[in-house]
């Protein structure tokens, strides 16, 4: 098949014929600056990813001009085909992007200016004149006039078309956008599907090979043309989380804290704080603690022995309360186990006496350690904290009302603990429900460094624990307060607050494109600005923080803030809490009752057990038994030898078996 080609009226210098190396077709190669370059020589490539590419029949009419593509429906990228024309993103290509140095290409952009310059000048394209006057060397003068200074990119045409590889980008990014996991093996996928559909197996088979499948070759020097696509590590999302993230949700949450810093007075740093716990597991924490080792095998796996944990060391959960002026409150730390407030750790000296030590000595000053079969909060425990975060954040900014933002957790509903919170002037805002990912300060910089300094708190310390030895509270103790000291500074916390937006309040600084992943291609291609929404929500958000919607037993946050100390939330905890008071005291009660049947149950076997015992023992049961004996074997004596089994006649009743019915 030879290639098509159109010229112009004039004559054509040096027209030179080779074998095309991969199609093993006639490629005209025309040298004349008006002739067209050897990529547009070559084979026409469709000027859309979803177009046909039908076959030229006129030789000097432009291709362009002559086909008539058929449009087909979208085979790659389903997700994003119903995106807004708006949001389509310009061409990236290399063709696209003139102010970006192209790959593969004679000439630096410096040198091509000059050249263009010394013509303008000279007004002449000789070759020997343009070399004088700007450097370059032959073979760069002579491309650049043999292509009329346009870019002459190197090596082989790419398969697919400036205009397609813009639009596979284009929806790449959509696909991103929109939540979905669009790997380079999905794509290939895709793409070899698109490239039976329009026809083109065999020319795929001879550029990729391996039965036409675009490889990790090709991304590359497809990333290589489009300098605005990155390869980045995803995180996964859950999708409650996903579904609950709504632009209108967050625009209510900002509003919401608006309206409690103008009618609190909330005009400082000081005043704003934000509280969540996090868990630290001792196994975690050392698997993930693994760094590089010298070993003279490079081929092997090494591996590193770990201690196994004390019972009661596996895990602690750490409650930290951090404000947006980069201070915090001491450390709340629940660990495993039974004993309340103030758990002891033993220590056994040299000599083999022990000693008892607080293990909130291990920690900071005014730090708590308190134990919980299970770490974490229960009701009675998020009292206790309450109370110990009232104390504390009483004494800093007195006669000032505070605001403590928290998660809308089921445990923190307690109307006890607000109400401890309040009386010291602590307003409870809590975030909509499964946006913290989103809103909690805590969840950025603090807790990411904490995690982090505590894995390298453990590289450092498990080659001290001795050979053969446990790693016990003491060692997470020490683990979680270094942690702490680096992972809480005053930079990561002020940096939680700011990336959130809740201090300075700035609703611009949340990433809109995070609020609508996972909904669909009509809400990704979504134009949000938070700022103004939040506004426009202003009224509706004043009425939802403050009228309680009981929902599955306690009080919703789905798609709305509140404040968890108003009184009217107060109240409705209050008949919460009873209502839960009534079904735990019914609880209870059954399960009273059920044990004691339980119980009676069990006295009466042993009651009935014991008198059967008096029975069996009875000597009249005695005598009548070895009565019965002993004329059983005065009857055997006298039968003499018989067969273990004598077959009586009428005996065994043979019945026809019975058909099985066959399924349908």
């Amino acid at each position: 098949m030879l290639c098509q080609m159109s010229t112009t009226a004039r004559n054509v210098d040096h027209i030179t014929v080779k074998d095309c190396r991969k199609d093993r077709c006639k490629k005209a190669r025309l040298t004349s600056p008006l002739a067209l370059s050897s990529s547009r020589s070559h084979r026409q490539l469709p000027s859309n990813v979803f177009h046909r590419p039908t076959r030229h029949t006129s030789h000097s009419a432009d291709p362009a001009q002559c086909c008539t593509p058929r449009r087909l429906p979208p085979p790659f990228f389903w997700p994003a085909t119903t995106m807004s024309s708006s949001d389509t993103a310009p061409p990236t290509s290399t063709e696209g992007a003139p102010s970006r140095p192209k790959w593969g290409t004679r000439l630096t952009p410096e040198m091509r200016d000059k050249l263009s310059a010394a013509r303008k000048e000279l007004g002449t394209d000789s070759v020997v004149r343009l070399m004088s006057a700007t450097g370059a060397s032959r073979s760069n003068v002579r491309t650049w006039v043999r292509h009329g200074g346009a870019v002459a990119k190197l090596g082989r045409p790419t398969f697919f078309s400036p205009e397609e590889e813009d639009i596979i980008a284009t929806y790449m990014v959509s696909w991103t956008k929109g939540g979905d996991l669009l790997t380079c093996d999905l794509a290939s996928v895709l793409l070899r599907q698109y490239i039976a559909d329009v026809g083109r197996v065999e020319e795929a088979d001879r550029m990729f090979g391996d039965g036409g499948w675009p490889g990790r070759t090709f991304f590359n020097l497809f990333l290589g043309r489009h300098p605005q696509l990155h390869r980045v590590r995803p995180v996964a999302l859950e999708g409650v989380r996903a579904e609950a993230a709504t632009p209108e949700a967050v625009a209510k949450f900002f509003a919401a804290f608006r309206l409690l810093c103008r009618e609190f007075g909330i005009t400082r740093a000081s005043q704003v704080w934000n509280t969540d716990e996090s868990m630290m597991k001792a196994e975690e924490l050392m698997e993930g603690a693994g760094s590089a080792v010298v070993t003279d095998d490079p081929s092997a796996r090494a591996e590193y022995v770990i201690p196994s944990v004390q019972n009661g060391a596996e895990a602690a959960s750490l409650v930290a309360t951090v404000c947006a002026d980069g201070s915090r409150l001491p450390l709340f730390v629940v660990v495993a186990g039974s004993g309340g407030r103030l758990p002891f750790a033993e220590i056994v000296q040299d000599d083999g006496y022990k000693s008892r030590k607080p293990l909130a000595g291990y920690l900071d000053e005014g730090a708590e350690v308190h134990r919980r079969e299970k770490p974490g909060f229960d009701g009675p425990l998020w009292e206790v904290f309450a109370s110990f975060a009232a104390r504390h954040m009483g004494k800093l900014c007195p006669g000032e009302w505070k605001v403590l933002l928290m998660d809308g957790c089921k445990v923190h509903a307690s109307p006890v603990g607000l109400r401890v919170l309040k009386a010291s002037k602590v307003v409870v805002l809590m975030f909509p429900s499964h946006l913290s990912h989103i809103l909690q300060a805590l969840d950025k910089d603090p807790f990411l460094k904490t995690k982090s300094d505590a894995r390298s708190g453990m590289r450092a310390l498990l080659p001290t624990i001795p050979r053969h030895a446990k790693f016990n509270l003491v060692h997470l103790m020490g683990v979680i307060r270094r942690a702490a000291f680096t992972g809480l500074s005053s930079v990561n916390v002020i940096n939680g607050f700011q990336k959130t937006g809740t201090w300075p309040i700035d609703p611009s600084v949340v990433n809109a494109d995070r609020l609508v992943k996972g909904k669909g291609a009509a809400n990704a291609s979504r134009n949000v600005d938070l700022e103004q929404l939040a506004l426009r929500l202003g009224p509706e958000a004043r009425r939802d923080m403050r009228e309680p919607v009981i929902s599955f037993g306690s009080i919703s946050t789905r798609g709305r803030a509140i404040e968890a100390t108003n009184d009217a939330m107060l109240e409705a905890m209050d008949e919460l809490a009873a209502v839960a008071a009534g079904k735990q005291a019914a609880k209870d009660k059954y399960q009273a009752a059920k044990s004691a049947r339980a119980a009676e149950s069990i006295a009466q076997a042993a009651r009935e057990e014991v008198a059967a015992e008096q029975r069996r023992c009875n000597p009249a049961v005695v005598a009548r038994k070895e009565s019965l004996r002993r004329r059983a074997a005065r009857a055997r004596a006298a039968a003499g030898p018989v067969a273990s089994y004598v077959c009586a006649p009428g005996a065994v009743v043979e019945v026809e078996p019975r058909r099985k019915r066959q399924r349908q």
